[in-house]
């Protein structure tokens, strides 16, 4: 049985790999702002299909990236571009939920760390994306990144 997948209709920019997007990013040949506007073109087109990112933060995005300054060889590896956060770890005020209606209207005063490291090596996150099916991952994958020895 074959499954026809329907050809893909998004911005450009939304198809390259990461490594494209840096290098266009490092030539100078795309900027931040541009990334953050085809990503919410994108989020448009698919979020009412699939609801992954109940809290989006394009405008905060587009503020931090106009205050990035232009990207050199020794900035972060993925500096300038933008990334969605899981609704799994704090972002300063910005509503997170950890997929769970009881923490529905929950903002964090403080950004988890990962965010905090992340910001200032990439510059700007641009959402919240829900995927409460794959929390204990996520959570593994941040204490191995912060290094902390808790058992996953």
């Amino acid at each position: 049985m074959t499954t026809d997948i329907p050809a893909y209709s998004g911005p450009d920019l939304c198809a390259l790999s990461a490594v494209a997007v840096v290098d266009l990013l490092r030539r100078g040949d795309v900027s931040p702002e541009e990334l953050i506007a085809a990503s919410e073109t994108r989020h448009a087109q698919t979020d009412p299909a699939v609801n992954a990112m109940p809290t989006t933060c394009f405008d905060r995005a587009r503020k931090a990236a106009r205050s990035l300054p232009a990207p050199s060889e020794t900035r972060g590896a993925l500096y300038g571009l933008p990334v969605g956060i899981k609704d799994l770890t704090a972002v300063e005020g910005v509503r997170t939920t950890w997929g769970t209606a009881a923490l529905a209207e929950y903002v964090p005063e403080a950004s988890d760390p990962l965010v905090e490291r992340d910001r200032t090596t990439r510059g700007s996150c641009h959402r919240q994306d829900e995927h409460p099916g794959i929390r204990r991952r996520c959570q593994h994958l941040q204490r191995h990144l912060r290094r902390d020895p808790q058992p996953a």
